[in-house]
């Protein structure tokens, strides 16, 4: 029998540096819940405006066209590994969505949904369903409740912040990382800093978690 390597976290396979690639430096994204309504759809927007330098895969149960990509109606359908799953669907869905994630493999799930411990019981059992599934498939959660993530050396910018509508392609990449518990402190601190994103190795990649 091949010995395993297990992180300090206690996941078994991939190692931290692996996890922690597929995070800031994704080959395929996935947005579940990718939507073509103008007022719901701004991560997929944000993702390909700024020139996302991998594959990006729309999710919606609905399939369809949004954003000019052809939505797959799961995320175990999706014909290539999947590195990052930008979580934003309503939090009831969310379980499911993280069952659907740890299934097709991916690695790191990200969710930018809200509507779970902070609004009470039920949300708090949501938010451990969603710790379960995770769990049971080795895909490592961010999240809930996140502004998201922006990271200039792949180009991406999954992320529903308002100020990333300033932001213009091509993103600069490294100098300063930013990562925030508090999605409220995290843009003020991007935004603080958006004229030092503009200009070549200054800041990134910035985490809301």
């Amino acid at each position: 029998m091949t010995d395993v390597a297990t992180d300090e976290v206690g996941y078994v396979g991939e190692s931290a540096a692996s996890w922690y690639q597929a995070l800031v430096s994704p080959r395929r994204v996935a947005v579940v819940g990718a939507s073509a309504n103008p007022e719901k759809g701004g991560l997929l927007r944000n993702l390909l405006r700024l020139g996302f330098h991998g594959d990006a895969v729309a999710i919606n149960p609905k399939g369809g066209i949004i954003d000019g990509l052809t939505a797959v109606t799961d995320i175990r359908d999706v014909d290539a590994p999947v590195d990052l799953a930008l979580v934003a669907v309503p939090a009831r869905h969310v379980p499911d969505a993280i069952r659907g994630c740890a299934d097709a493999g991916v690695q790191v799930a990200y969710i930018v949904s809200s509507g779970f411990a902070e609004l009470g019981e039920r949300g708090a059992e949501l938010q451990a369903q969603a710790v379960r599934e995770a769990s049971r498939g080795g895909v490592r959660l961010l999240g809930p409740n996140s502004n998201g993530i922006i990271s200039a050396r792949s180009g991406l910018a999954g992320s529903i912040m308002t100020p990333v509508g300033d932001l213009t392609a091509p993103l600069t990449s490294s100098g300063v990382a930013v990562i925030s518990q508090s999605g409220a402190i995290g843009a003020f601190i991007f935004t603080g800093c958006l004229a030092a994103v503009r200009q070549p190795g200054r800041y990134s990649p910035a985490i809301a978690l």
